[in-house]
């Protein structure tokens, strides 16, 4: 998707680059924030602004009965992504 709107709709010379989502479109945005920015051209302002892309963490039933799993996954979600 990023390949062609870099060369279908010309995002390659944008001067402003804002990137958002909501829910889960919000963990993309602090997953991809880093990626976009990096094919941008220097020039480009860019914006990121994750929109409730975090889970509360409560016990986790079904897979690891009553584990807080979420917390440690993300934190290793987000090392994975260059963001902590």
């Amino acid at each position: 998707m990023l390949s062609y709107l870099m060369t279908e709709k010309n995002m390659s010379s944008a001067t402003e680059v804002f990137l958002t989502g909501c829910s889960a479109g919000g963990l993309a945005t602090f997953y991809w924030t880093n990626y976009v920015r990096s094919i941008l051209p220097k020039t480009t302002f860019m914006a990121a602004a994750p929109d409730s892309g975090l889970f509360l963490d409560f016990p986790n039933y079904g897979y690891g009965e009553g584990e807080r799993l979420y917390r440690q996954q993300f934190i290793n979600f987000m090392k994975l992504s260059v963001i902590i």
